[in-house]
């Protein structure tokens, strides 16, 4: 069985003190059954409602080498994934590899599936997406980035029949050590640091302890201008730009959920925050219901917010027109604009035309053109996902050469139009999203991505269709 030996360099954390151990899961002692495997090396591997299964004949295919037993599960839909996490939630993983294996009714290299994994930080931050496209038999997967909580691996065009195996899991961990002593280990050692008089300290480098610091505070009784250093006086708008800066940092720690529980991964382009997930919400954020409505007659008729999945096929990405998204739940609030509700979560928008702009502008000049340009627009690859586009010879399409897609990590999915008379098309040839912008009455602003066109499109189009939407922060 292939075996490989990370190295990785550990920047993300900040603990001075660290240990190291490296550990391979071939799964010989393991029981594979149930939802969950526990490991006798620490991992535990999850999923989403599937059981896992044990695979126990040996495979070499191309060279490369299967070894039983390995576990599998046979995912039903592209919402169906399982997780790697360390059973210790004080570790983390620094660096970790595997093969993931596709076989189609037992016969391994054909089918259309792949599969998308992804790093997550403790703090459920995005870390690292790598996908695989179909007919790769063996998937090898590595994350070297440190500082890794989990990762997710979600099947992309999921076919009956196939089935996911699990290979050898090689994986590093690290782990903050709570060391009270000062280690003396012949680079940094308390002889070099100058720690002399912790009771009495008189020279600069001295160390002074927490009691000797508390008595001189509360034995000084002179006024503040005794002091030798002036204090540093800050502005009301100082302290305001401090409490806003730090407000940021916290909110970007902060997963995004909306009022349906889903959350949603996001990303800092330029001056803005945007999600780079499709809205998935059915409830406006006050917990009011927005229907789904899959006639087409009455598609066609609505003039208040409604959605549907994609051929009204619930394994597929929801629609929206475009009174959902700007909170006209009723034909008083169509008529009353401040009557209306507010569609996305607390503190993030949907997009308008001028803020898509902005995303444009800031993706050229920052050289996400296809052919790293820095003038015209040519940034449709970098936004486009690199799995379900049709197929194109065009020169920095979306479908010419997709695993190239993506680089900007926005990640636009092309998952169709319904039209204004309910009917649905274009799965595969464009990913369009809403604006929250109107061009009059009828019409609204959108952006659009197309298979053969490596430019993102603007256009707009009756209120009554259909599209995606993603989100930005206030």
């Amino acid at each position: 069985m292939k075996r490989f030996l990370l190295l990785i360099v550990f920047s993300h954390f900040t603990a001075p003190f660290l240990s190291f151990s490296q550990s391979t899961e071939d799964f010989s002692d393991e029981t594979i059954s149930g939802e969950t495997i526990t490991t006798n090396t620490g991992l535990i591997i999850s999923s989403s409602n599937l059981n896992w299964s044990a695979y126990t004949n040996e495979l070499n295919y191309n060279s490369v080498l299967l070894s039983p037993p390995s576990p599998y599960i046979a995912p039903s839909s592209n919402n169906d994934f399982f997780q790697i996490t360390l059973s210790d939630q004080s570790k983390v993983f620094s660096s970790i590899e595997f093969d993931l294996w596709l076989d189609y009714d037992g016969m391994f290299g054909t089918g259309d599936m792949g599969c998308d994994c992804k790093s997550y930080t403790s703090e459920n931050q995005l870390i690292e997406t790598i996908s695989k496209s179909s007919n790769e038999v063996a998937k090898n997967f590595i994350f070297n980035s440190g500082s890794i909580k989990k990762i997710i691996c979600s099947p992309t065009n999921v076919e009956g029949g196939n089935n996911l195996h699990v290979d050898d899991i090689i994986f590093t961990i690290a782990q903050q050590e709570n060391n009270n002593d000062i280690l003396l280990n012949g680079t940094v050692s308390a002889e070099n640091n100058k720690i002399k008089n912790v009771s009495d300290p008189t020279d600069a480098q001295d160390a002074a302890t927490k009691s000797y610091v508390d008595s001189n505070i509360n034995s000084f009784s002179g006024s503040y201008s005794d002091l030798t250093d002036a204090p540093t006086m800050y502005t009301q708008a100082q302290v305001d730009a401090l409490i806003t800066n730090l407000q940021n940092q916290i909110n970007n720690l902060k997963p995004l959920e909306d009022v349906d529980g889903n959350t949603y991964e996001f990303i800092k382009y330029g001056d803005q925050v945007w999600t780079v997930e499709n809205a998935e919400m059915v409830t406006y954020r006050d917990g009011t219901e927005i229907p789904e409505v899959t006639d087409g007659t009455a598609w066609n008729n609505l003039t208040t917010g409604a959605w549907c999945y994609y051929d009204n096929d619930s394994t597929k990405g929801r629609l929206y027109n475009w009174y959902a998204i700007m909170g006209i739940h009723d034909a008083a609030s169509l008529a009353d604009a401040t009557l209306r509700k507010a569609f996305a979560p607390e503190g993030w928008h949907v997009a308008s035309d001028a803020e898509w702009t902005t995303l444009e502008n800031y993706l050229i000049a920052n050289g996400y053109n296809y052919d790293s340009s820095t003038t015209e627009n040519k940034i449709g690859k970098a936004m486009a996902s690199t799995t379900g586009w049709d197929s194109s010879t065009s020169t920095g399409a979306p479908g010419n050469d997709q695993s190239l897609n993506n680089s900007s990590s926005f990640n636009a999915f092309p998952e169709g139009i319904r039209s204004a008379n309910g009917s649905f098309y274009s799965e595969g040839n464009f990913a369009i999203f809403w604006s929250s912008t109107e061009n009059d009455t009828s019409y609204a602003w959108l952006r659009l991505l197309n298979y053969d066109s490596s430019s993102l499109g603007r256009n707009n189009y009756s209120k009554h269709y259909g599209f995606s939407v993603r989100f930005v922060r206030d």
